[in-house]
């Protein structure tokens, strides 16, 4: 019995490998696929680690690494793509093995796929040379691009050239400045598909995997409030005393932590739009007002959600105090 479970996980391992060596193959020749191949490979790797073991899962990633080095050979986009996708599907696989539930499945995820994501941030500017978090010379000439096209169709008439120019500037180092948030967040969106399709693959398969809690019923813990005020500190320490560093790492904490929450938000909205069986046409109108005013909508819906992990707005906390009694 046991050689005959050796030889299924070699041979599962095996196909599994070239399943995901042909998907990085593809993804990395063909740059549109690479956020598909992304979010498949982990699934992969997770649903052969449930299914075996670590180790088989390991022996997989090996052979699918050394396979695409071979095919492709020693790119940066090789290195991206491992960080990417190895770390999420073992961690995946594990947490589907022992059993644990959808939230912290789902926390766990998103932090390894955002710790690796920013490593190979890390790695890819001492491979290069470039830093994307530092405005240089091409972002100052594109703004000024995009100056001279205000002024041809007649926008810069109530502002003066150099006035737009700044703001434009400005507005161009703060987005390369919140690039690793940017890279955070959407970890934690492609954490979340990824973990979603493993689920449906394992549901398939005729596994029980923990059942996924409805949307309704997301919160954000009140602890990550203090993500919001290292943040405001950092921020506010970094630019009064010109540390850079600090600076940009506070207003990259704060833009994640407004994420969370303004997705805490939006679970709100739904709770009590479900509650109170809104029709379908408020629902649309309700969608139509938010894109118009989209800025003070996000920034409320933040707010909503601050105010939910405090208080606790739908009464969940203590619906699941009273269920334990």
């Amino acid at each position: 019995m046991l050689p005959r479970l050796k030889t299924q996980a070699l041979t599962q391992g095996a196909f599994f490998a070239a399943l995901m060596t042909v998907l990085g193959v593809l993804g990395i020749y063909a740059p549109p696929l690479f956020f598909l191949t992304n979010l498949v490979i982990p699934v992969i790797l997770a649903v052969l680690v449930r299914r075996q073991s670590l180790q088989a899962g390991v022996a997989a990633l090996i052979v699918f690494s050394i396979l695409v080095l071979l095919f492709v050979g020693p790119k940066l986009a090789v290195v991206i793509l491992i960080f990417q996708t190895a770390p999420l599907g073992l961690v995946l696989g594990l947490l589907f093995k022992n059993h644990a539930s959808a939230g912290i499945s789902i926390v766990f995820s998103c932090v390894t796929l955002a710790v690796f994501t920013l490593f190979g941030l890390a790695v890819s500017i001492w491979v290069t040379g470039n830093n994307p978090l530092m405005a240089g010379e091409e972002v100052k000439q594109a703004m000024a691009q995009v100056a001279d096209w205000y002024a041809r169709v007649g926008l810069t008439e109530r502002l003066p050239r150099n006035e737009l120019e700044k703001i434009l500037a400005e507005t161009a180092v703060t987005v390369s400045q919140l690039i690793p948030a940017h890279l955070v967040i959407w970890s934690f969106i492609s954490a979340f598909l990824t973990y979603f399709l493993a689920r449906q693959a394992l549901v398939k398969l005729a596994y029980s995997p923990a059942p996924l809690p409805p949307f309704a019923q997301w919160q954000v813990p009140w602890y990550i409030s203090w993500g919001v005020i290292a943040g405001l500190g950092l921020t506010l320490a970094g630019d009064s005393l010109k540390i850079f560093p600090a600076a940009v790492l506070g207003k990259n904490m704060l833009y994640v932590s407004g994420f969370l929450y303004f997705v805490a938000g939006l679970a709100v909205c739904n709770f009590y739009l479900t509650k109170w069986s809104v029709s379908r046409l408020v629902k649309f109108f309700f969608i139509g007002l938010a894109v118009f005013y989209l800025p003070f909508v996000v920034v409320a819906l933040a707010v909503l959600g601050i105010l939910d992990s405090f208080f606790d707005l739908r009464r969940s906390r203590s619906g699941k105090k009273g269920k334990d009694r």
